[in-house]
């Protein structure tokens, strides 16, 4: 899975690994598992690698292939199971700062190729299926359709919850016609359907060219902000969801903002809703 990341200004792709030894590339957060990392040689002065243990019971290791790692020589390792960016001075590699990624931060970004509803998402299946008519990219999206009840279903992450201080972009399209109240879920706190589910929801409604942010208690909605904007219809649009730790929340759909503060969830799970049709593709997550 690789997604951006930004540290002191450093965007970095986000490599996860299990394996016994890994090469690192200028330019990654690698994410490791038990796992020895080679810093590699012969890359510019200036270049930054990143480096996390995936929790803090197993350990990673850090070695360099040539030069040595604030004192320690080639080959040999420089630390376990810690956190931190590396710097390339030209000769050797500097340990510059610690990286601050919690466990479950970044979900897997989702475009649907696993062409597999049930066996990764849980709640209203039923009102969702994965098809290849109508894609943003790739050979497979979600398709939603409560039929005019709402229906709701999570990803089951495998992982702990997450976020905030993460932004979710994402592809929709509406029919032209009758298309309200269908969106994102974030923040989910169960894997569930809507009669069950708390969290939030990102709203784009064609029929009724409203943008909304709302929160969701066990099945009951509230609407936190929304605002009037004209949202397309019969083509493809990005939204975007800034979600942050002190409560406030930016969604942006085709250029136009809505912001709201709430500060009654602080980490849960992905998903959908939808009360008529509505299809979504290109799911991605980055830190901010």
């Amino acid at each position: 899975m690789k997604n951006t990341f930004y540290s002191q200004g450093n965007p970095y792709k986000i490599v996860r690994t299990t394996s016994a030894t890994y090469t690192a590339s200028v330019g990654e957060l690698i994410i490791a598992d038990e796992t020895e990392i080679t810093l590699p040689s012969g890359v510019p002065a200036g270049s930054v690698i990143a480096v996390r243990s995936s929790n803090d019971t197993v350990t990673t290791d850090v070695v360099g292939a040539s030069g040595s790692i604030d004192g320690f020589s080639a080959g040999t390792t420089h630390q376990e199971a810690k956190t931190g960016e590396y710097v390339y001075d030209g000769s050797d590699w500097y340990l510059r700062n610690s990286v601050d990624i919690r466990d479950g931060a970044i979900p897997d970004s989702e475009g649907f190729e696993h062409n597999d509803l049930t066996g990764n998402y849980g709640g209203d299946t039923g009102s969702f299926s994965i098809l290849s008519s109508t894609v943003y990219e790739g050979s497979y999206g979600v398709q939603g359709d409560g039929g005019g009840s709402v229906g709701a279903i999570g990803r089951d992450e495998g992982q702990d919850k997450w976020g905030p201080d993460i932004r979710i972009t994402y592809r929709q399209y509406l029919p032209s016609g009758d298309a309200d109240f269908q969106g994102l879920v974030f923040g989910a706190q169960s894997v569930s359907g809507y009669s069950s589910l708390s969290g939030y929801f990102a709203e784009a409604g064609e029929s009724n060219d409203t943008v909304r942010l709302s929160r969701i208690d066990s099945g009951e909605r509230r609407i936190l902000n929304d605002v009037s904007r004209t949202v397309p219809s019969d083509n493809w649009f990005l939204c975007s969801v800034d979600w942050y730790s002190d409560g406030l929340i930016d969604f942006t759909v085709d250029g136009s903002t809505v912001s709201a503060t709430d500060s009654t969830y602080s980490d849960g799970y992905m998903g959908f809703f939808a009360y008529r049709e509505t299809f979504i593709d290109n799911v991605q997550f980055e830190l901010i």
